[in-house]
């Protein structure tokens, strides 16, 4: 006789450490740090949100299935959404070991009688039509595309990739370098800060983006204390486990682009970046973004995960996409 599913909703934040050692066992997690508990907690320590309610499924005392979710309340009235997902606006998804254990998570959500945001999940996955099918006769679902993200396959190696790429782009990047190079000696640092050195390596980073265009246009780290405390907070414990890097191009010493990157799964995933906005006729940004894939080849990484909802400056670089809706 099959052992029956156990249902929960947890709204404590030690569920997160509670749960990670079986959360991050799902292959979808190990495949996409989006999905792990760092995500979750770094973003339930950082950003407002209602209270939490992480809906679990247990079979035979085994986690198959959970959903990160949190209450919050627009015009007056409740609703349930990934954590951190309006703010952030990066792919989510409800996460679970096989599809029986999918459709009870769904079932168990749409049971809680509350409206349902789950934003930015892939579009036409195992989790869509669960949901759909758990929504059918119970409430109203609407379905609305969301920009994709943009992806590098890098297995091709290095020198297959850039031959993909416009002789444009590939020119652009040589010339803009020499021109760079003229100016200083330029230097590019990969850098695997360990915790006690995270917080210098991270300032430095924010004060790199605050000098850009977006410090000027006020949502720099610097400027955003929600996000900043997300981003150190991730970076805080990606750092424990060796997995956060810190990249930064220099000239003559000084810091004109950085990157912040958390490897997983085999492929470095983009979480912030920056240029000074002084050297923007040198596009550093873009000379970092092509070391920093060279970078990835060069250890036998698979690829590099562009997040955000994408930008022309990323199509140039992308070889697909992950197709998503809300």
């Amino acid at each position: 006789m099959p052992a029956a599913n156990v249902i929960g909703t947890l709204t404590s934040a030690d569920t997160f450490d509670q749960l990670a050692s079986e959360w991050a066992e799902f292959e979808d997690v190990r495949a996409n740090p989006l999905l792990g508990p760092q995500w979750f907690k770094a973003a339930a320590q950082s950003l407002e949100y209602g209270p939490l309610r992480i809906v679990t499924v247990r079979n035979d005392g085994h986690l198959v299935a959970l959903a990160p979710l949190a209450e919050a309340t627009q015009l007056g009235a409740r609703r349930l959404g990934f954590i951190g997902a309006k703010l952030l606006y990066h792919p989510g998804g409800l996460i679970a070991g096989d599809p029986a254990a999918l459709r009870t998570l769904c079932d168990t959500i749409v049971g809680l009688r509350l409206p349902v945001a789950l934003l930015r999940i892939e579009k036409d996955g195992a989790a869509a039509s669960s949901f759909a099918a758990a929504c059918r006769g119970r409430g109203r679902l609407f379905v609305v595309s969301s920009p994709p993200t943009l992806q590098v396959d890098l297995r091709c190696g290095w020198q297959a990739y850039v031959a993909t790429r416009t002789a444009k782009l590939r020119s652009d990047v040589r010339r803009k370098l020499r021109r760079l190079e003229s100016t200083g000696k330029v230097q590019i640092d990969f850098l695997q800060p360990t915790p006690r050195e995270l917080d210098r390596v991270l300032e430095e980073a924010i004060d790199v983006e605050a000098d850009g265009w977006k410090g000027k246009k006020g949502s720099a780290l610097r400027y955003n204390a929600r996000i900043r405390h997300f981003v150190s907070s991730l970076a805080g414990q990606f750092a424990c486990t060796s997995h956060l890097h810190v990249n930064f191009l220099r000239v003559a010493g000084t810091a004109v682009a950085m990157c912040i990157v958390i490897e997983h799964g085999g492929r470095i995933w983009g979480v912030e970046r920056g240029y000074r906005e002084a050297f923007s006729q040198f596009s550093p940004g873009k000379i970092l973004l092509y070391e920093t894939l060279r970078g990835i080849c060069e250890r036998g990484l698979d690829g590099y995960e562009f997040l955000g909802s994408g930008d022309p400056m990323q199509a140039a670089w992308a070889t697909g996409e992950r197709h998503l809706q809300s």
